[in-house]
């Protein structure tokens, strides 16, 4: 992937004289000049007019010579986890001696294994 922006812009369409829009959740450029656009839905989530917003942003996709992805929810485990860690971003539990130690030994890339 070479870009990516979230919700990069806006579809609009009229559906039997009703105005509709829709913002698609990513859109990316891969290294290929593909373009990808993502809308990211967990079912649960989805209503039922949701569906045809979806198939009208493939069709669109489709039309402009993108790829399109519906993705669904993610292992309940791994976002458990992602909630947990995010509580750490938290300037309290930023100790800057270790902070600079850190930031210093990982300077340049290189494994994790190989360490300071």
């Amino acid at each position: 992937m070479v870009a990516s922006a979230s919700q990069p812009f806006w579809l609009r369409w009229d559906d039997h004289g009703r105005a509709c829009a829709h913002a698609p959740d990513w859109s990316a450029r891969l290294a290929d000049g593909t373009g990808v656009v993502l809308d990211c839905r967990p079912a649960e989530r989805a209503r039922p007019k949701d569906t045809g917003v979806f198939e009208t942003a493939a069709r669109a996709c489709t039309e402009a010579g993108w790829r399109y992805g519906l993705v669904g929810g993610h292992d309940p485990v791994l976002l458990a986890n992602a909630r947990w860690l995010s509580g750490y971003r938290h300037p309290r539990h930023r100790l800057q001696p270790t902070a600079e130690a850190l930031l210093a030994a990982f300077a340049q890339p290189r494994t994790l294994i190989t360490g300071p």
